[in-house]
């Protein structure tokens, strides 16, 4: 179990620009939750974030719409 927790941290670091190798894995650290949102600062501006609970922090991630779809496959598994 723990192996299989770290081997999807270690996806995560690869998916996510600008984090580097094992910026994410830690022993006590679980993937809780990962939910893609879009936020306003306008009515006209819009960005797309994805957001990952962890029992410990929360990443909020900016999202390449071109990725998006292969990124939310990736860690759904």
């Amino acid at each position: 179990r723990l192996q299989t927790r770290q081997q999807q941290l270690r996806q995560l670091e690869v998916m996510v620009h600008g984090l580097a190798h094992n910026d994410l894995v830690a022993a006590a650290r679980t993937l809780i939750r990962l939910d893609m949102v879009t936020t306003s600062t306008s009515p006209w501006s819009r960005k797309d974030r994805c957001l990952f609970l962890f029992n410990d922090i929360i990443l909020i991630s900016s999202v390449s719409r071109r990725g998006t779809k292969d990124f939310k496959r990736a860690i759904s598994t």
